[in-house]
């Protein structure tokens, strides 16, 4: 415990993790800004165009009535209307009120909902950023071996740092999604708009309850891919390679393995499932001997997008602690 202690206040101490933080906190306060622009009220100019508007629609809803009325007699007086009566189709109570014209209120749940879905990316590009930086900082600097002196188990200190790295991240994106929901609401209760609507509270309390687990995997791997290649440069070669080769090419060229990817297998644990096509091809039934093709959907649940991404956090972690325990350090 006293080792963990010292590695998290070590993670305080270091100002590039702070710089990442402080990023991560100007994203939120960008989603509050948004908000505070959209939830502007509408100005009087707006008012009196949408007023005009609205009753250039109503006269207008009431000449087509007028037209039909006027058309369907004179097809009667031809002989050629039977005897429907001659209604006007268009019921005033279908008309389209004042409050089609005007600019839109705010809605509550869709601010907020922007928010938390915009940060997903960058909460975890960050988290996954302090993981990298906090192990790499020490090969880089060569203290890792003087550290060593003082805690000779590799073992201890493998764990100790990895779980520094993704404690200390958890309280930038706890902050961060904080200051994006709080903010909001805020901004509603500021403008007077009314913070209703089906999940207010639920829908946005829901998604950070997934990216919070979401936010401990990043900084794992991200610290797990540092004790393995012990340089940030390295580190990043690996991500351009997976995102370029895998994230982007595999689903294109095979499609079947499209589940093997992060940003699917995020989007199913995020959403609740996710999505994919596949080709299958077999006879056609309408032409003996020929084959067709057609697109299939498939799609993955929450509960294999999470488990798709422990295994990989737990595999890049025993691959980091397999290589830290066997390659010396200098």
């Amino acid at each position: 415990m006293r080792l963990l202690t010292a590695e998290l206040e070590r993670f305080r101490c270091r100002p590039v993790l702070g710089l990442v933080a402080g990023l991560l906190l100007l994203a939120s306060a960008g989603f509050v800004a948004m908000a505070w622009s959209s939830t502007t009220p509408a100005t009087a100019a707006e008012i009196s165009a949408g007023t005009q508007d609205y009753e250039a629609a109503k006269v207008r809803w009431s000449e087509l009535n007028a037209q039909y009325v006027e058309q369907c007699r004179a097809r009667q007086a031809d002989g050629q209307g039977g005897d429907s009566d001659c209604e006007p189709p268009y019921d005033s109570d279908d008309a389209p009120g004042l409050d089609s014209f005007l600019p839109a209120p705010p809605y509550f749940p869709a601010e907020v909902g922007n928010a938390t879905t915009g940060l997903r990316l960058p909460v975890l590009l960050a988290a996954f950023a302090m993981g990298v930086s906090f192990v790499t900082a020490e090969f880089g600097a060569r203290t890792m071996g003087t550290w060593l002196t003082f805690a000779p188990r590799r073992s201890r200190v493998f764990a100790t740092k990895s779980a520094a790295a993704a404690l200390g991240a958890l309280p930038a994106a706890v902050a961060a999604l904080g200051l994006a929901i709080g903010g909001i609401a805020l901004v509603f209760l500021v403008r007077g708009a009314a913070i209703e609507g089906e999940g207010a509270w639920s829908a946005p309390l829901g998604d950070a309850a997934h990216l919070l687990p979401a936010v401990l995997a990043a900084a794992l791997l991200g610290a797990g891919l540092a004790f393995a290649v012990r340089h940030a440069a390295a580190v990043t070669g690996i991500v351009v390679w997976w995102a370029l080769a895998v994230e982007f090419t595999l689903p294109q060229v095979a499609p079947r393995l499209a589940p093997a990817t992060f940003g699917l297998n995020l989007r199913a644990w995020f959403e609740g499932s996710a999505r994919y096509a596949v080709t299958e091809c077999g006879p056609d039934p309408d032409l003996a001997g020929a084959v067709g093709c057609h697109d299939v959907d498939r799609s993955i649940g929450a509960s294999q997008g999470g488990l798709f991404l422990l295994l990989a956090t737990v595999a890049v972690l025993a691959l980091g602690a397999v290589v830290f325990r066997r390659r010396a350090v200098t």
